[in-house]
């Protein structure tokens, strides 16, 4: 099983940013895959340079039938979560599939998901073994903070 959880820690409305259209074109996009803009100023999935992670929690009048962001918000306006921020993160955001050990640094992988390798730093594990309650049954997920203000 996949397990893209991704839920922001920080109770500060500050970190989000609902003001750009999510691009058109793209068509796989989860809660928690890594941000950036494209030259219009439209929201992408980042390939190596980004300004945040996808956070959309929208209202609306009935539950989507997918989690994928593409599918229902193409050419809307989409959230993220942007700055200074922690997050419980599932192993399917992490581009190996597994959990980092605590106090691994964290890049972007270049396909909107964490690596443990790169170029800039853009967050740390700060507990890498939580237990998370879930519908589906409790998952373990990562306690991470990141900081995108070095990079916008």
């Amino acid at each position: 099983m996949t397990e893209l959880f991704f839920s922001v820690a920080t109770p500060d409305p500050s970190v989000y940013d609902g003001k750009h259209d999510l691009d058109p074109g793209e068509t796989t996009v989860y809660n928690g895959y890594l941000a950036a803009l494209n030259s219009s100023g439209s929201a992408i999935v980042s390939t190596g340079s980004p300004i945040g992670m996808f956070y959309d929690k929208m209202s609306m009048t009935r539950f989507p039938a997918t989690s994928n962001l593409g599918t229902y918000l193409g050419s809307k306006k989409v959230n993220i979560a942007t700055g200074f921020f922690k997050a419980f993160v599932g192993k399917g955001l992490f581009s190996t599939g597994a959990l980092p050990t605590q106090n691994a640094k964290l890049y972007d992988n270049g396909h909107g998901k964490l690596a443990l390798a790169g170029g800039t730093v853009i967050g740390v594990v700060e507990n890498a073994d939580l237990d998370m309650a879930h519908p589906e049954g409790t998952r373990k997920v990562a306690l991470c903070r990141f900081d995108f203000t070095q990079i916008i």
